[in-house]
């Protein structure tokens, strides 16, 4: 089996407990197969978010081709039943698998702590990113101010129908492993 492990909004496969994920699962017989969004931030040095570009113009939709990307490519591993494949995402990276696995099936989908729903903004929020022309989010790991560009709020209003995480949590009919601690919003 593969299982494909898709990371959070202001995180990375070499964040947090990612790695000891990917290397338990690695240990229990699976092919595990972390990945970068290419818009998550991570640049030159893969343990910093320090391609503040590549975060500014993410969205959804470029999350979603390369979580499908990835997906391809794991099922192509020499000696990988594509069959039994299986998404794991965390956070934000939860949402997407969600969407991807409504879209593309897997054989299986695990999600931890997801996202329920893409448009996280309300409208207060929406009209100052449209009247800025970017979003200014704080990471309270980092310290840093990311910015999200008005591409990105574009990308949600295109596409609220396929960015509807709970409507594709409804049309996936396969396995799955919903892990959501009581207290995490």
């Amino acid at each position: 089996p593969v299982i494909v492990l898709c990371h959070g909004f202001k995180g990375f496969m070499d964040w947090g407990f990612m790695p000891y994920l990917s290397t338990r699962l690695a240990r229990a017989g699976f092919v595990s197969v972390s990945m970068n969004a290419s818009g998550c931030g991570v640049g030159d040095d893969p343990l910093v978010m320090d391609d503040e570009e590549a975060f500014f113009r993410d969205t959804y939709t470029r999350q979603l081709e390369d979580i499908g990307r990835v997906r391809e490519y794991a099922r192509g591993l020499d000696g990988v039943d594509s069959g039994r494949e299986a998404l794991l995402g965390h956070s934000r990276g939860g949402g997407m698998g969600v969407i991807s696995s409504a879209e593309e099936p897997p054989a299986s989908l695990v999600t931890w702590a997801a996202i329920d729903r893409s448009n996280r903004f309300d409208e207060a929020t929406k009209a100052h990113w449209r009247a800025e022309g970017e979003l200014r989010i704080p990471n309270g790991r980092t310290g840093q101010i990311h910015r999200l560009s008005l591409e990105a709020l574009e990308d949600l209003d295109r596409n609220a129908e396929r960015l509807d995480i709970l409507a594709a949590a409804g049309r996936y009919a396969g396995p799955l492993l919903a892990i959501h601690g009581r207290e995490d919003t």
